[in-house]
């Protein structure tokens, strides 16, 4: 089933198991599929070193992923391999997959340290790039966007906070302001009272 060396096919892992584990198998029946696999593996993370094989009408191979983070490797049964292997295995829109447990087995060519993050992949399926590298660039300038989203709301809610405190002050300040009129308006009528009162005595 798997394409790969034959000391990796044979092999025996540190833990003393012959050949790999299959931790998990299904039917891709679209480009979706991918994304619920990849992202799966990425969030369940329970083998160091996993082969997701893929079996299609016109292709199959082997893509090799590490701690189920990152791409590490592939290959096809045409003879291709890295990310052109990758790419070509990921387009698959039917077909079947294993993905299985290789740690401490001896995966051979198929390590070509391609360092091909999982989350970058998932960002930008069904739309692969040519160049693994541009996944790169993508993933680089969303996390910039994810900043400048994170920084915007931090910024609008300081702005609001700084408002409402603006708010609260002046409207404090406008009620000590009208104490103080309403004070000022009575002492003036007290006042002007008081000399009224005096006016008529001296004319009586």
């Amino acid at each position: 089933m798997f394409q790969m060396d034959a000391a990796a096919a044979g092999g025996q892992n540190r833990r003393g198991k012959i050949g790999p584990r299959l931790v998990r198998s299904g039917r891709i029946n679209s480009a979706i599929s991918y994304k619920e696999i990849l992202r799966l593996i990425n969030t369940s993370r329970v083998v160091d070193i996993g082969i997701l094989h893929i079996r299609g009408k016109l292709t199959q191979g082997d893509i090799v992923i590490c701690g189920g983070i990152k791409i590490i490797g592939a290959s096809t049964s045409a003879g291709r391999s890295g990310w052109i292997a990758a790419k070509e295995l990921l387009s698959v829109t039917e077909g079947l997959f294993q993905f299985h447990d290789f740690t401490g087995v001896n995966i051979g060519s198929l390590d070509q340290a391609l360092e091909v993050r999982i989350p970058a992949v998932i960002d930008s399926m069904p739309n692969l790039p040519d160049n693994f590298n541009d996944l790169n660039v993508r993933s680089s300038m969303h996390r910039i966007r994810a900043m400048n989203i994170e920084k915007m709301v931090e910024d609008r809610v300081a702005e609001q906070a700084v408002m409402s405190h603006v708010k609260r002050e002046v409207q404090n300040f406008e009620d000590r302001s009208m104490q103080f009129r309403a004070i000022i308006l009575w002492g003036s009528f007290v006042l002007l009272s008081l000399v009224t009162i005096c006016l008529i005595k001296l004319h009586s």
